[in-house]
């Protein structure tokens, strides 16, 4: 009995635990900084300063403004409900394995970036649910519950819609795994697809502004040039390949390379968070990419249709956030519960050899950063969030 509530304990556990150090970091109790999400700092101000124009953004924005109305204290209760739904609905790995269940719980109740995040407006949360409800009701039996999927998937559109289109495109594309049998070779074929209409002008104009043409929101990262010189190469027919190359490793895999600041006085939670996630993903990313070494493992003689589709929305999602003009490794987050739960459709072999390799580069570039590029941070209480105004 106690197995069956373990993991709705422990995100309740390390909620708890956030919520306290979050407090004491408001008041300077103790010596921690970088103690909110900063996305949620702008989403606050667009409910209370400005409007957005799009209208998918701007329904987001208008449901934070009615959370707002009944009360700051209201975003840790909704982000704590989902996440404690999210737990429950990681069953849907089920039909890949009993294990990837408990890594796909495992890799949302300690995940920083949502921890943190509970205290106020959080796309990622949202995001994460809503993926999760799609898939738990797509793949029930009653065509019902299959319709109720698609507008949870349409829902989705309305917080992020590019993430919503993702799902909606995964929906859409099912029947192709009956003609093209192998799930990689389908999202070959959406890859190869994608390529192509980016070396038309038109489309590829069209695609970098449904980005954000100029990355207003991304100029204060440390990638910011890097991004742009990416976004330059992107649009020429040749230079789109290994442009696409570099942002693939750079979303995925050199995240594990941020600035350290493990041992920073005062102590940055949200930015050791992203380098934990990024550490706990790396094997699992690594796991994703082997299958196209191997794309047997993924026929239906070795997998069910289930877990085909879960593996290219999966592939789909990865590949709208390396598209993204901007280079954001949190875009991940929402998908991260499919791509470790995926990580059990290889065998214990690769398995433990992929987790070997992970964790020899992990405490290389560990050392390597810890000596040679260490980040340091200040107090900086001059900005408190009305979200944390119950504190």
């Amino acid at each position: 009995m106690a197995g069956q509530y373990k993991w709705y304990l422990i995100l309740l556990f390390f909620l708890v635990t956030t919520l306290i150090l979050q407090f004491c970091a408001k008041y300077q109790y103790l010596p921690i900084a970088n103690h909110f999400v900063y996305d949620s700092y702008t989403y606050e101000l667009r409910v209370l300063y400005e409007r957005n124009i799009d209208p998918f953004a701007d329904a987001f924005t208008s449901l934070n403004g009615l959370f707002y109305k009944i009360g700051p204290f209201t975003f840790i209760l909704i982000n704590t409900t989902m996440l404690l739904c999210c737990v429950y609905l990681c069953k849907v790995f089920a039909v890949i394995s009993e294990q990837s269940v408990s890594i796909a719980r495992f890799i949302i109740v300690f995940n920083p970036y949502l921890l943190i995040g509970a205290v106020g407006p959080n796309k990622e949360t949202f995001l994460l649910f809503l993926s999760l409800l799609c898939f738990y009701l797509y793949f029930q039996r009653l065509s019902t519950l299959k319709f109720l999927a698609f507008l949870v998937a349409i829902s989705a559109l309305f917080v992020r819609p590019v993430f919503g289109l993702t799902l909606i495109l995964t929906i859409l594309i099912t029947p192709l795994t009956y003609v093209i049998k192998n799930p990689v070779n389908v999202f070959l074929v959406i890859l190869l697809g994608y390529f192509a209409i980016n070396s038309i002008p038109p489309i590829n104009v069209f695609i970098t502004e449904f980005q954000g043409e100029e990355l207003y929101s991304f100029q204060t990262s440390n990638l910011y040039e890097i991004a742009l010189f990416l976004k330059a190469m992107n649009q020429n027919p040749i230079l789109q390949f290994p442009a696409f190359a570099i942002k693939t490793c750079l979303i995925l895999f050199t995240p594990i390379v941020r600035p350290n600041s493990f041992f920073s006085i005062p102590f940055p939670i949200l930015d050791v968070g992203y380098t934990l996630m990024a550490y706990a993903l790396f094997p699992c990313n690594f796991a994703l990419l082997l299958t196209f070494i191997n794309k047997k493992i993924l026929s239906l003689n070795a997998v069910n249709k289930e877990t085909q589709i879960i593996f290219i929305y999966t592939l789909i999602g990865v590949l709208t956030t390396v598209i993204n003009s901007n280079i954001t490794f949190r875009y991940i987050f929402p998908y991260s519960p499919m791509i470790v739960s995926l990580f059990y459709i290889h065998s214990l072999k690769v398995r433990n050899r992929v987790i070997i390799l992970s964790i020899g580069l992990i405490i290389l570039t560990f050392t390597v950063t810890l000596i040679f590029l260490k980040r340091d941070f200040e107090m900086d209480n001059s900005i408190v969030p009305q979200f944390m105004s119950w504190f």
